[in-house]
């Protein structure tokens, strides 16, 4: 049985460029240490953030565009 989770975008800010990756009811067999995500805009920039635990147990990553060569993906 693999993770299981749902991921949502959260508080984009297009002036400063960022936006909040949200990952919610996170479930696994066995313990979860870490939730690690990808992001990137081409295969040039992929790259593996670890996301940050909140109280309410979900994680959030905040995406900055200029880690990604300020370009946009799809």
């Amino acid at each position: 049985v693999k993770p299981t989770g749902t991921i949502t975008i959260e508080n984009r800010n297009d002036a400063q460029g960022t936006f909040d990756v949200r990952v919610t009811n996170v479930s696994s067999p066995k313990d979860i240490s870490s939730v690690i995500l990808p992001t990137w805009s081409q295969t040039d920039d992929l790259r593996w953030y670890e996301a940050t635990r909140q109280s309410d147990g979900s994680y959030k990553l905040t995406v900055n565009k200029k880690d990604h060569k300020y370009r946009t993906g799809t």
